[in-house]
């Protein structure tokens, strides 16, 4: 790794291809500076080789003097983007494994699965019954009777269901001790 005298890094290599050609490439985060270094280097090549021209009484020459500028600007928008979706992917993907793992509800589909019945619409619950709290503290929120989860009564119960907090444990042992029930999502 060289340094130039403004202090912008550059690298520069050499590597011998079929028929003894050499090719030189000099790697420079400025376009400037690596097309000021590439000639220098042309230059240097070309003093070297006629002194050795002169010293071996031959007369090698270089085949292609021209310099090539290649740029790579780096697609930082695309990057970004790129980088921001792989991200949430991946929180997703470990979120619901993490769930999967720990027996948290992440979906509906599951507590019709689990409570065998599908929600019902909250403004068809009856008077009567009990209102108990999944993954959520209902309070006096619907102004009925609220129940903690250990002071199971007998009667009808409606489960407030909050996805993504309730366990399925839970609700499987709510399905055991309770007879009848009704289930809203929080």
């Amino acid at each position: 790794m060289l340094r130039c005298s403004d202090d912008a890094a550059l690298s520069i290599s050499a590597r011998q291809q079929e028929r003894q050609n050499i090719i030189f490439s000099v790697v420079s985060g400025d376009s400037q500076t690596a097309l000021d270094a590439s000639q220098a280097s042309l230059d240097e090549l070309d003093d070297r080789l006629m002194g050795y021209n002169e010293t071996m009484q031959t007369s090698y020459k270089i085949a292609n003097p021209a310099v090539t500028l290649l740029t790579h600007e780096p697609n930082v928008v695309r990057n970004s983007v790129l980088g921001l979706l792989v991200g949430m992917i991946f929180v997703f993907v470990a979120m619901l494994c993490y769930e999967f793992l720990v027996g948290i509800v992440s979906f509906t589909f599951q507590v019709e699965k689990i409570l065998g019945k599908p929600s019902i619409d909250p403004s068809y619950i009856s008077k009567n019954g009990y209102i108990l709290g999944v993954g959520t503290d209902v309070s006096k929120k619907y102004g009925r009777d609220v129940v903690h989860s250990g002071d199971i009564k007998h009667g009808n119960y409606v489960f407030v269901v909050k996805i993504g907090t309730a366990s399925e444990k839970e609700l499987q042992t709510l399905v055991k001790v309770v007879s009848d029930y009704e289930w809203i999502t929080a």
